[in-house]
């Protein structure tokens, strides 16, 4: 594609190796990434997708967002301004390794451009077949001091896992860096290391429930899907996929095998909430099941959402303020927590929007650990996370359910509906 082969001898040009061998640092795991869910924790928000293009090399696509460059004059006669960024990755193994497998840097001058927000390109990484890995990813905006770090799963166990398959948006035809999209979005799909090009398509329209609260016990239950329709598409490289209906799409070269590529349809706007209905939603955390269906019955949404807000605060004006704070969260889950369902219906998603941005998250291969407060302090909580493998989506986490939660929970609710936004000081 042209868009491969204009970017492909930049990106290897500006390709620095820093460290090829061994190289010991300590692992990932044994730091603090409580930055990964924190937007307030840097001015850069970029997006990534990993894409294998070869048995030995892997794309590491990017888009970073241009308003949140300082753009510059290097010259003062320059009749132009650009801005000074740096990209560094570190390949692992494992996060509970310090083994450096492969690092490397590359420079960009970024020219501002008042036709597109959007600076994407991508950089070769050598990623070996037959393995999954962990990408740690640092971008610096050097004119302004700022920095922002990432990390990525990638599975190159197979030719068929998801990371093999190019999502390109139609009309912009440009990576999309999701694997969810809208009801109006075309898009087609490439792929390098899948030999055939011709796929089954399997539809499924499945509804998930919110999650009890942490202290119920809620046994995980294997998902055993069927889809609601399936067909056969031949010859991929001519296909312009667009997708109406609500639910998740599935594209395979075998249906009876466990890999492929799944994209989502939550909703038009997602994961904004734009919707009064869509508001509503979310209130489940805070009320009973009569209460919330009470709130249901109302012929006007908006009302319903008000009448609870302006209930807990007293007055408009403070409403508005828990509003804001309350459903920032719950767009922040869908975000970072999109998995089967919206974010915010995940067990991930729960304990953000009640509890905030966690004080500390400690990260391995299959746990995440978040710690709200400072340890060992009579107030503070720890919630543990763990990855379930899941043949439909790589960002499926469930929670170690434990009745420790129930005074913390039925306390961060009361503070919600007293008309204060709940937080554990650090």
């Amino acid at each position: 594609m042209n868009f491969f082969k204009k970017n492909i001898f930049l990106a290897i040009s500006f390709v620095f190796v820093l460290a090829s061998c061994v190289t010991v640092y300590y692992s990932v795991a044994d730091k603090n990434v409580s930055y990964l869910y924190n937007p307030t924790s840097t001015g850069l928000h970029p997006e990534f997708y990993v894409y294998h293009n070869s048995d030995s090399i892997s794309f590491l696509f990017y888009n970073i967002y241009r308003p949140e460059l300082l753009f510059i004059k290097k010259e003062k006669e320059d009749n132009y301004k650009q801005a000074n960024i740096v990209i560094h990755y570190k390949l692992y193994e494992s996060l509970q390794k310090s083994e450096i497998i492969d690092s490397a840097s590359v420079k960009l001058n970024v020219r501002e451009n008042g036709l597109t927000n959007n600076y994407i390109s991508y950089l070769p990484v050598r990623v070996a077949a037959g393995k999954k890995y962990f990408l740690d990813i640092s971008i610096f905006d050097l004119n302004n001091n700022q920095q922002n770090s990432s990390l990525i799963e990638i599975d190159k166990t197979t030719n068929h896992s998801f990371q093999n398959y190019l999502v390109f948006d139609n009309v912009k035809k440009k990576p999309i860096f999701k694997n969810y999209f809208h009801s109006n979005t075309s898009f087609f799909i490439k792929s390098k290391r899948i030999k055939t090009k011709n796929l089954y398509v399997s539809y499924y329209n499945k509804k998930f429930e919110v999650p009890l609260p942490p202290f119920d016990s809620d046994p995980y239950k294997k998902i055993d899907f069927k889809p609601d329709s399936t067909w056969f598409v031949p010859n991929i490289d001519t296909v312009i996929f667009k997708f109406r209906n609500k639910g998740f799409y599935r594209f395979q070269t075998d249906t009876l095998s466990d890999e492929g590529l799944t994209l989502f349809n939550y909703g038009d706007n997602y994961p904004r909430l734009q919707k009064a209905e869509k508001l509503l939603e979310p209130l489940q955390y805070l009320t009973s099941t009569r209460e919330y269906k009470k709130l249901c019955a109302y012929n006007n949404p908006k009302m319903a959402v008000d009448s609870l807000w302006i209930l807990a605060t007293g007055n408009v004006d403070r409403a508005r303020q828990l509003i804001r704070i309350y459903y920032s969260r719950v767009q922040l889950s869908n975000y970072y927590f999109s998995s089967l369902s919206e974010g915010w219906k995940t067990d991930r998603g729960m304990i953000y929007v009640v509890y905030g941005t966690p004080t500390m998250i400690y990260k391995n291969d299959s746990i995440e650990r978040w710690i709200y407060g400072k340890k060992a302090k009579t107030m503070s909580m720890d919630f543990t996370f763990e990855k379930i493998d899941n043949p439909f989506n790589n960002n499926y986490y469930i929670l170690d359910r434990s009745d420790v939660y129930d005074d913390s929970w039925f306390k961060a609710v009361n503070t919600w509906r007293s008309g204060h936004a709940f937080s554990i000081s650090k």
